[in-house]
């Protein structure tokens, strides 16, 4: 039988063992044992501390096991028990010698490498033993077991627990190889891993094998090798190389070296000109047909310039020397430097890029020069009636150029730039043929950003069309060097209109002057006829229903009747299309549309007088009157 007996001390209480005797008279004699039983608790810490590392989980005195993970260069471990009052305690690692434990007196042990378990035994008074086991984990050191540099050894010589090093190399060296091995034996598995001090590259390092570094002119060539274990533990060893600096005489660089536009905007080189970077850019405006090379040398140096287009230097190059004939484009300079001992040679590369007439034309562009002088009747746009005078200007972008030409100039620094205006019909049969003379002012051919941002024809609206302006900037001197800019203009002359139809007024009896007509009382009607900003006619829809102000572009007003003396008044005082110029409500005007896109109006006449028909286009500028 068994019986589960708590493990707090709990009593169990009747326990009964009843025995009965059958051959016994009487028949049935019986007798009971009555047993109680309690277990003792086991006795326990009241604390415990470790250095180095952490309980895994943190301690409680009621869980007995726990973890302890040992870094790898922690050598020993030491720990702190509390005891309860009334109890004693022993504590051993591994099999090793059997300790006492004093509470709240630290104890430490030597930790080997790999698992191992600590285990503590507590007693209490009753004799009651109770017991933690703690178990450690300290991974294998990933060592090197040897370390080569060549063509340079470092120093002091290679220990495995030595971890910095040292080496200083001439100038003419360059690299360094690394040859490294792990200590395979004590740590199985390792990995050996080089870092290149100059960009950071690792490389992985094959038992035995070797990676080649590169170094540069400093004393921070730091090169880190690496031993790391298969469970991610790694050594790493620092080996500094300082790399001497260039002998004086062997020096071939400039003190100085810069680009610079004749007519300004300073030398600056991009990047900015440091001895040791042998590569630059340098943008220059098209006018620039030839730039100013200038330099400085350090004792004993000598200087050869190879021109563009070219592979043999000058016969004798004197700075400031002047580089002529600059193609658009790319134009490529080379300043080849030798040094002082006559053997050590350096170039610099300067790519020169002389702007296209297609880069300039991007800082100008075309533009309206005014409003026509007569507004017309559906116009989006320009448009102007017959010997109007059509403005145009060529604007230079002064904020663009200094944001992004790269040239480092001023405005007042540019050459002056030539452009070619041109007018051409945009429709109809002499389409694309040139029709307009035009006239300048401002000297509109030639446009000089260093004294004027702006330049500016006219162009005379002769006759009825829709008509495109190009202007394209121009090198006089290379024939056929035009570049149109961005954006074309167009204009229409006399197009746009508003037309009154005539079958209306023919039918209507004697007409009084040229302004006014006899009509009488009862619905009136006369039509407008659309035209685009390009001349074209605008196709209706067929409405014949009342078409609201939002789906057409004029408003018709019919203020009235007024009396002959206020003719002149009326004519002379259109005002806007909201109200009548004598505050009188304007007539309802009903609006229809045919296929052809010609509108009709249609209002009731309702007493004898004087009435104003205007038209407004949508801005509310009066377009047409009768």
């Amino acid at each position: 039988v068994r019986v589960l007996i708590p493990a707090d001390g709990t009593a169990i209480d009747d326990i009964r063992i009843k025995v009965t005797d059958p051959s016994v008279p009487p028949p049935g004699l019986t007798n009971t044992y009555v047993f109680k039983v309690t277990r003792a608790a086991l006795p326990t810490l009241s604390a415990v501390a470790v250095t180095g590392t952490s309980l895994n989980p943190p301690f409680d005195p009621a869980v007995t096991a726990y973890a302890l993970a040992i870094p790898t260069d922690e050598t020993q471990l030491c720990t702190t028990f509390t005891l309860n009052a009334g109890n004693t305690g022993t504590i051993r690692l591994g099999s090793g010698v059997l300790r006492p434990i004093v509470s709240d007196v630290q104890v430490c042990f030597d930790v080997p490498f790999g698992t191992n378990q600590i285990m503590a035994s507590i007693t209490d008074g009753a004799g009651h033993i109770g017991g933690y086991a703690f178990n450690t984990n300290r991974p294998r050191s990933p060592y090197l077991v040897s370390l080569v540099t060549t063509p340079v050894d470092f120093n002091p010589d290679f220990a495995f627990d030595l971890y910095s090093y040292s080496i200083i190399v001439d100038f003419t060296v360059t690299t360094i190889t690394v040859t490294a091995l792990a200590n395979l034996v004590a740590a199985p598995g390792s990995t050996v891993s080089v870092q290149d001090p100059v960009n950071g590259t690792v490389y992985q390092v094959a038992p035995g094998g070797s990676a080649t570094v590169n170094l540069e002119v400093s004393d921070g060539n730091f090169i880190k090798v690496m031993s790391t274990t298969p469970e991610g533990v790694t050594r790493t060893y620092v080996i500094q190389v300082t790399r001497r600096t260039k002998p004086t005489d062997a020096l071939a660089i400039l003190e100085t070296l810069g680009v610079s536009d004749p007519l300004g905007g300073g030398d600056m080189l991009n990047p900015t000109f440091a001895s040791n970077t042998m590569d630059y850019d340098k943008n220059v405006q098209y006018g620039a047909e030839n730039v100013v090379l200038t330099w400085s040398v350090f004792p004993g140096t000598t200087v050869e310039v190879i021109l563009p287009g070219t592979t043999v230097p000058l016969a004798s190059a004197v700075s400031p020397q002047s580089i002529n004939g600059l193609t658009a484009g790319l134009n490529t300079i080379k300043v080849k430097v030798t040094a002082a001992d006559g053997i050590s040679t350096g170039t610099y590369t300067i790519r020169l890029t002389r702007m296209t007439l297609s880069q300039m034309g991007a800082y100008f562009s075309l533009q309206y020069g005014s409003f026509p002088s007569q507004p017309q009747f559906a116009s989006t746009g320009t448009v102007y009636a017959a010997d109007d005078r059509v403005p145009f200007t060529i604007f230079f972008d002064e904020a663009k150029w200094a944001a992004e030409s790269d040239t480092n100039l001023e405005s007042f620094s540019l050459r002056p730039m030539s452009f070619l205006p041109t007018v051409v019909y945009q429709q109809g049969a002499n389409i694309g043929m040139a029709v307009e003379t035009l006239a300048y002012t401002t000297n509109a051919n030639i446009l000089d950003p260093s004294a004027v941002n702006n330049a500016y024809f006219t162009a005379t609206a002769k006759t009825t069309g829709v008509f495109l302006v190009e202007v394209s900037i121009v090198d006089i001197t290379v024939n056929g060097s035009g570049v149109k800019l961005s954006p074309e203009r167009s204009y229409s002359v006399r197009y746009g209109q508003m037309t009154i139809a005539t079958s209306i007024w023919d039918k209507l009896p004697s007409p009084v002057g040229s302004a006014y007509a006899k009509m009488p009382v009862g619905t009136l009607a006369f039509d407008v006829i659309g035209y685009d900003a390009l001349g074209n006619r605008v196709n209706g829809l067929g409405r014949s229903l009342s078409i609201v102000a939002g789906a057409r572009d004029f408003t018709a007003k019919v203020c009235g009747p007024y009396s002959a003396g206020e003719v002149t008044t009326t004519i002379a005082n259109a005002n806007t299309e909201v109200s009548c110029w004598n505050s009188n409500q304007a007539l309802d005007v009903v609006y229809t549309q045919d296929t052809s896109g010609l509108y009709q109006m249609r209002f009731a006449i309702t007493a004898t007088g004087f009435y104003s028909l205007s038209v407004f286009d949508t801005a509310g500028i009066i377009i047409g009157q009768n």
